[in-house]
C-alpha cells in the first residue's frame, strides 16, 4: 500500500475493508499494532517470530539479552 491516510479516515468503513481485505488475500504480511503509529505490514519470512506481548515495551538490547542467557 503506498498511500498514506489521515486521522479522519482512520473511522472510515472503506479503509478497514481495504486492510482486511489485504490481509485476507495475502496471509503472509503480519500488521505492526503500536497505538498511534502508521499502519505498517510486514512480510513474513521463515524464522519470522512475533515478539510475545510482555517484550513490546522491552528495549531491544535487554531483549537479545535475555535471548542469549
Amino acid at each position: 500500500m503506498a498511500r498514506p491516510f489521515y486521522p479522519h479516515e482512520a473511522d472510515d468503513p472503506d479503509l478497514d475493508w481495504l486492510i482486511s481485505n489485504f490481509l485476507y488475500e495475502r496471509p503472509d504480511y503480519f500488521p505492526v499494532d503500536s497505538g498511534m503509529l502508521p499502519l505498517v505490514l510486514i512480510p513474513v519470512t521463515d524464522g519470522f517470530e512475533p515478539l510475545d506481548p510482555e517484550h513490546v515495551d522491552m528495549p531491544v538490547t535487554e531483549f537479545y539479552e535475555e535471548e542469549s542467557e
